[in-house]
């Protein structure tokens, strides 16, 4: 544990509004530190948060009118790519009862679990009604990465796994929290707006009673979808992955297999490979290289979404209207 702190002007605080020594305002300060410590620890430990492994940082500021008492928090080893500390503030009374240390470290912590726990249910998982928003993202920007392996369980039955020595971060969603209909976007939502960890492989998996959906991605750069039990209708919406939140994806279903490199701008597409039955359909750095079915659900799929660029492409490459 490594504790950090900022507090002379606290100090000076306790000091003038206490009437008290600056030696006693001191201990005050102290016992302020080690109280909120002991609170988040004892609250920290509920969610199986190896606290002791943490650095606390603590600072105070103070206006004409107004101050800050504030807290941070974060691994004491993190990740290379960990995102931000989590932590909270609270502005400090000037009357007797609001000034004991005890107090004040006890509205302190408070207000970092009440911004942790606004998220959490009453068993201890991540609401379900939260999974796809930003305040998911936050959330898990917000975790401990650091030595310690630890798991969210999210919703009814899903789950993030969190491996410290592998730095492998894992998701799995069942479909009494994910319906089918929300996979894509989520599996958007997570990679761009969560990523992974630098050259390695994260994972995200989706199962319902009668498929499965296994994602795996380095930060926005490369994915690989595996599927089982979707439709071919529903796997060609994978299409819409590349060029969203990842450049190049690899598809694996059961009817359809393509690889497509895309920019975020469709103007820019790179490549695509698709065959079907023997039948292959090839774009080679925005320009047809082969197209043996012109009615492919690949070119389906961007005539619907991407019809200017498709017909574009496709006219170049001498197909009729």
């Amino acid at each position: 544990m490594e504790i950090k702190e900022k507090l002379d002007k606290l100090v000076m605080f306790l000091a003038n509004e206490k009437d008290i020594p600056l030696d006693a305002a001191k201990r005050n300060r102290d016992a302020i530190m080690e109280q909120t410590i002991k609170n988040l620890k004892k609250e920290l430990k509920e969610f199986d948060f190896n606290a002791e492994n943490w650095k606390y940082s603590f600072g105070f500021n103070e206006g004409e009118d107004w101050n800050k008492l504030f807290v941070e928090i974060e691994p004491l080893y993190p990740t290379f790519c960990y995102h931000s500390p989590f932590g909270g503030e609270i502005e400090i009374g000037n009357k007797y009862p609001e000034l004991e240390y005890e107090n004040i470290a006890n509205k302190l912590s408070s207000n970092i679990m009440d911004t942790f726990k606004r998220f959490i249910g009453e068993n201890g998982e991540f609401q379900k009604k939260y999974i796809n928003s930003i305040y998911f993202k936050n959330f898990v920007h917000n975790l401990p990465f650091g030595s310690d392996n630890f798991i969210l369980n999210i919703g009814n039955e899903s789950y993030m796994l969190f491996e410290a020595d592998e730095l492998e971060l894992e998701f799995k969603f069942y479909e009494t929290d994910v319906p089918k209909e929300n996979i894509i976007s989520l599996i958007n939502f997570i990679i761009d707006g969560i990523g992974s960890f630098g050259k390695y492989f994260s994972k995200v998996k989706f199962e319902g009673e009668k498929y499965k959906v296994e994602v795996e991605y380095m930060q926005q750069c490369y994915a690989v979808v595996k599927t089982k039990g979707l439709s071919a209708e529903e796997e060609i919406e994978y299409l819409g992955l590349a060029g969203n939140a990842i450049d190049r994806v690899r598809f694996l279903g059961e009817h359809l297999q393509y690889d497509v490199t895309q920019s975020a701008l469709c103007e820019n597409l790179v490549d695509i490979h698709f065959e079907q039955k023997g039948k292959i359909f090839d774009v080679i750095r925005n320009k047809v290289a082969k197209v043996d079915d012109e009615n492919n659900p690949v070119i389906e799929y961007f005539k619907k979404n991407y019809p200017d660029w498709m017909w574009g492409v496709l006219d170049d490459y001498g197909c009729k209207r």
